[in-house]
């Protein structure tokens, strides 16, 4: 038995920007993920290392746009988990919607959105609503993640009919309009984008303690669990799975080493600074992770991977159908 076992589930952070601060080419990246994916990790996030490093996003460093090259990335990564950072403070929750709903698809249901907020004034609310006051950032952050949810059901799983005899594609009553009108934001629906492969693609939080990951968590699938000590770790990942009130979730320990789940609860690693080819190199020469039901073939979804249940539409809920009742719910 190797010294350092692998934990359960293991993923990797890679930023958009090199050590030296310079944004990294899209072979750059290209190159990182697919040696994660060498690695045997099941899990990537790509965006700006702020978020998990206790600051917000900072648009002064940011490098490519994520989403964008996940979406290209996809199909060259067959397996592995791809989340985009993305901040719910500085887009359009419509735009983010698509984006992340569009790497689900080229992925074949692998994608999920590390969804961050910055609660200063660090860059600059990409948005046509208007900005909200930092203390009511987290509030608005809430929101823009139960739009961006509502979105991706407004078309039920079978909405799209494609009746070659009546040249029908889509069944007009299996869409529907949001008609969200919050504090902070008025979305009238529906997506322009059919629901994603895995109903709701991953949504992951950054669990340090804050006032934004206190909001945020009760809506999150998965925390990175930022934390100094195992008591600390333990601590954060209790408090997230109590919000959750029961419903499935998994929580990665955010550090930079390999090794067993260190805390209760935790249930895998999130690496960082190992997203260089040296890093990398030391990494593959590691043990490889464990098997079992964490075992992904190129049609496991990320929540399968996770071992997540798909969300039931809340449309069809409504209505009671059959086919979806079957699905628990998770959002």
């Amino acid at each position: 038995m190797p010294e350092n076992p692998r934990p359960t589930l293991l993923g990797i952070a890679v930023d958009t920007v090199d050590p030296n601060g310079a944004p990294r080419t899209a072979e750059d990246l290209r190159t990182l993920v697919l040696g994660a994916a060498a690695a045997g990790v099941h899990l990537v996030t790509l965006g700006d290392r702020s978020a998990l490093d206790g600051g917000p996003v900072r648009p002064d460093r940011a490098g490519l746009e994520p989403a964008s090259v996940l979406a290209w990335l996809a199909p060259q990564v067959p397996r592995l988990g791809l989340l985009a950072v993305r901040s719910a403070t500085r887009a359009e929750p419509y735009h983010l919607s698509r984006a992340i709903a569009t790497v689900d698809y080229v992925s074949g249901g692998r994608a999920g959105w590390h969804c961050v907020a910055e609660l200063d004034d660090t860059g600059a609310v990409v948005s046509s609503h208007p900005a909200p006051a930092p203390q009511e950032r987290a509030e608005h952050a809430v929101e823009v993640v139960e739009v961006v949810r509502g979105l991706w059901d407004t078309w039920e799983d079978d909405a799209c009919v494609r009746e070659v005899a009546t040249g029908r594609y889509v069944d007009p009553a299996r869409i529907h309009r949001l008609d969200h009108r919050g504090t902070h934001l008025a979305i009238r629906g529906p997506s322009a984008t059919p629901r994603p492969p895995q109903g709701h693609p991953v949504v992951a939080v950054t669990l340090d303690g804050g006032p934004v990951a206190a909001a945020l968590g009760p809506l999150a699938d998965l925390g990175f669990v930022v934390a100094d000590t195992p008591f600390e770790a333990a601590a954060r990942a209790a408090a997230f799975r109590a919000a959750a009130d029961g419903r499935p979730l998994r929580a990665l320990l955010v550090t930079d080493r390999v090794g067993p789940a260190p805390a209760d609860g935790i249930d895998g690693l999130l690496l960082t600074g190992v997203d260089t080819a040296e890093g990398l190199a030391a990494l593959r020469s590691e043990s490889r992770p464990v098997a079992g039901p964490t075992a992904t073939t190129a049609t496991t979804t990320l929540r399968q991977t996770l071992g997540l249940p798909r969300p039931v539409n809340r449309f069809r809920a409504a209505t009671g159908t059959p086919t979806e009742a079957a699905h628990a719910r998770t959002a």
